[in-house]
């Protein structure tokens, strides 16, 4: 009897001292695994308070082509963006230079814009930025490409020169831009911009280098000259609203249509007028006659497309489908 309870005995204490050397170990692998649970639960909620747009938002500037020349339009929509922040997107370029932000619209629900390339801008890389709330979220690049223009060297009566004074021309260049000031936020058009004359010839195309009477004087040509015989009507290249139907000293009559998104087309020394300020045109429409009114030698249509207040080659708006989406 004595036996067994000495045994008993030794046995208590052999399992005392065991759990007393393994008891620190047991609570310290307890207390990280805690810890490591805790860890786990805090930076889930860390994770919540973060809002979901600054997780997700991966918009950036889409570009259908690398490559542009001197003259040509960039179009740039906005993917992958937050529809109901659409107001918080801006869309900045350096193509002048500093960095400054575009116009944005909404085009079949995507943010859109248009970037004119000027005739003298220079052969370079530039960037698209697009932020929200001021916060940088991608940059995307294109480049814009040297273009050979035509040169011109043209005698003219004195009589035209006469007139070229700085305050008449000044006075057109109010004209024109005022009527440029305001575009339609959505496009008025829903076709391809087609050429207002048919069975023409060009005799001065877009941006050629003008040097007038033996000068060195140079002028810039802001469109293409077609020509066609006195009275041949004009079409209105594409669907939109009159801004200007008037006379100016260099234009001659001269009409000027918004299509919206920032487009305007402009047809200048016409022998007559048949639309007014405000009216509505479809595509195709007769808006006036082929003449040789203002700063003109002979019957012809000069033609301009402009991104605002910048002239842009109206060729590729005619041949190069700008909004993808046109029959």
């Amino acid at each position: 009897m004595f036996k067994k309870i000495t045994f008993a005995l030794f046995t208590l204490v052999i399992l005392w001292l065991l759990y007393s050397t393994f008891k620190p170990a047991i609570t310290e692998k307890a207390k990280i695994e805690d810890k490591t649970t805790t860890s786990i639960n805090t930076s889930v909620k860390t994770e919540e308070l973060i809002p979901k747009e600054t997780v997700e938002d991966s918009a950036y500037a889409f570009i259908p082509d690398f490559n542009y020349r001197q003259g040509d339009v960039v179009p740039v929509e906005i993917k992958n963006f937050i529809k109901k922040d659409f107001d918080r997107y801006e869309i900045k370029t350096n193509i002048k230079g500093d960095f400054s932000a575009l116009e944005i619209y909404m085009l079949d629900g995507l943010p859109f814009a248009l970037i004119p390339i000027t005739s003298s801008t220079k052969p370079d890389i530039y960037k698209v930025e697009v932020y929200k709330n001021e916060k940088l979220l991608s940059t995307t690049i294109f480049k814009v490409n040297k273009r050979e223009f035509e040169i011109q060297h043209l005698s003219i009566n004195k009589s035209f020169e006469e007139k070229k004074t700085p305050e008449n021309l000044e006075s057109d260049k109010n004209a024109l831009k005022n009527a440029k000031k305001t575009s339609s936020t959505t496009p008025l058009f829903t076709k391809k911009f087609i050429y207002p004359v048919k069975d023409y010839s060009v005799t001065t195309s877009f941006q050629a280098i003008r040097f007038v009477n033996d000068t060195n004087i140079i002028y810039r040509h802001s469109g293409i000259d077609m020509a066609v015989p006195k009275g041949t009507p004009i079409e209105c290249s594409n669907s939109g609203k009159v801004t200007f139907a008037g006379e100016t000293v260099s234009g001659g009559n001269t009409v000027i249509v918004d299509h919206g998104l920032g487009i305007f087309t402009q047809y200048m020394h016409m022998d007559k007028i048949h639309v007014k300020k405000d009216q509505e045109l479809k595509q195709g429409e007769i808006l006036g006659e082929v003449g040789t009114t203002g700063f003109s030698t002979g019957a012809h249509l000069h033609f301009d497309a402009c991104i605002e207040n910048t002239y842009v080659d109206p060729e590729q708006l005619i041949n190069y489908n700008i909004l993808n989406n046109l029959e």
